[in-house]
């Protein structure tokens, strides 16, 4: 996450630079792993053309039943409904999967933002040219988190969200519409 606070500044400073102003979102899916839902999870792996048995397989992995154990005494069993594990070889597969299509609409309607995501840190940038350009980044910002939080049923951790932008009224202007 730091090197995308780092990128956001250096680009912002770049954009000065030449007489540009610009603006960049970058925030956290929060506890992305704990939070994902079986049930949305197995239809965006159908949806993005996973073969059903290799879904079918990864997925058993995570509903077998599960039992705590604390010094000798055991827990009865839980069967897990979410929650992948961060580290597991299919966790990165199953959250990309999860968070492409939404994503995907995403930027296909807005071409002109760029949109980065490494894991669950995400990097939303835009050059502004006016005004009006300064509120549909603003409007996009917004309408990403939703996109997301709708889409997956993942939250934004509003303390991991922060805005860079090229000056303290064109960060105002973003900050405003995401509360």
């Amino acid at each position: 996450a730091t090197t995308s606070v780092w990128r956001a500044a250096l680009l912002s400073g770049i954009d000065r630079a030449k007489g540009l102003q610009s603006a960049a979102a970058l925030f956290d899916v929060r506890e992305c792993y704990d939070g994902v839902p079986f049930n949305r999870l197995e239809d965006s792996l159908s949806n993005n053309g996973c073969p059903d048995d290799i879904a079918q397989f990864a997925l058993s992995v995570y509903r077998q039943p599960r039992t705590l154990i604390y010094g000798g005494a055991s827990a009865l069993p839980i069967v897990p409904t979410r929650s992948i594990v961060a580290g597991c070889s299919y966790a990165t597969g199953f959250l990309r999967s999860l968070l492409l299509e939404p994503l995907d609409s995403f930027v296909e309607a807005r071409p002109a933002r760029t949109l980065r995501m490494h894991v669950d840190d995400g990097f939303l940038r835009r050059t502004i040219r006016d005004h009006a350009d300064v509120v549909s980044f603003a409007r996009a910002t917004a309408e990403l988190f939703r996109t997301i939080t709708c889409g997956t049923l993942l939250d934004i951790a509003p303390g991991k969200t922060h805005i860079v932008a090229s000056s303290p009224t064109v960060a105002d202007t973003v900050r405003t519409p995401l509360g």
